[in-house]
């Protein structure tokens, strides 16, 4: 997969989607399978014992492949090469996006865990993921992220239209 992605021009970018594959893969597994443990709580919930949120972060970040995900968008709209920086910091973000819409919309009633779920009060976890969640985007925006700036984001990939 790697030499075929390299043969489309792909370069690092090849190595780093793989590899975000496999990364998702593991984290899913062990998540699945310390359900399975009876009494376990759950890594999302050993995670979030931490005094602060980004255990938690960047294990979603892997469970979810928003990493990867940013490489294969930036490589299919032709954003440009996006660094890394950019692509951790905006992967982090569309995981917790996920995660806060899935919560406003009651998924997680029915799901085995919140991916936020832990010993904190509900109110503290909230203002922890708001603070990590706004100090991302303030960095996003003042990296730049990857366009054509002659168009839209939407209107520059055309896998988008």
């Amino acid at each position: 997969m790697v030499a075929a992605l390299e043969r489309l021009g792909w370069r690092h970018d090849a190595v780093h989607a793989l590899l975000s594959l496999v990364r998702e893969s593991v984290h899913q597994y062990a998540e699945k399978l310390d359900h399975t443990v009876a009494g376990s709580t759950g890594l999302p919930a050993r995670l979030n014992d931490a005094a602060g949120v980004w255990d938690a972060c960047v294990y979603r970040l892997h469970s979810a492949n928003t990493y990867g995900c940013g490489i294969v968008v930036a490589r299919a709209c032709g954003t440009g090469p996006a660094t890394s920086g950019w692509l951790m910091d905006s992967a982090m973000a569309d995981a917790i996006s996920m995660d806060l819409a899935k919560s406003a919309l009651d998924v997680y009633r029915l799901d085995v865990h919140q991916p936020t779920a832990g010993p904190r009060t509900a109110a503290d976890r909230q203002q922890a993921y708001h603070g990590v969640y706004l100090d991302l985007i303030d960095d996003l925006v003042r990296s730049g992220a990857p366009r054509d700036s002659s168009t839209t984001p939407a209107a520059a990939c055309s896998s988008c239209r």
